[in-house]
């Protein structure tokens, strides 16, 4: 079975704004500590943490499209996805 159109749109702009958080986020916590903007900082992790969600139910929608065959790998990859965006939001690369 594939994926339609729509779920793979849905996972891609999911994984777009988890992305532009942690990068928000990263930059926040590369600034030395009197230049940090901590309400922008509480907003991305708060923005963070809606996103995380979304994606979290677009995943879920793109994984019961597949074939059973295919999602062991696809979890892998959503779970190497989140690990990356963990660490990009906590500054390491």
């Amino acid at each position: 079975m594939d994926v339609s159109d729509t779920t793979r749109k849905l996972r891609k702009q999911a994984r777009t704004w988890v992305t532009k958080g942690c990068t928000i986020i990263k930059g926040e916590l590369a600034k030395r500590s009197e230049d940090v903007d901590f309400v922008r900082l509480q907003d991305a992790c708060a923005l963070l943490e809606d996103r995380l969600n979304t994606l979290d139910e677009a995943q879920k929608a793109y994984e019961l499209e597949l074939d059973d065959e295919a999602v062991d790998e696809e979890v892998d990859s959503a779970y190497q996805f989140r690990s990356e965006a963990a660490k990009k939001s906590h500054g390491a690369t």
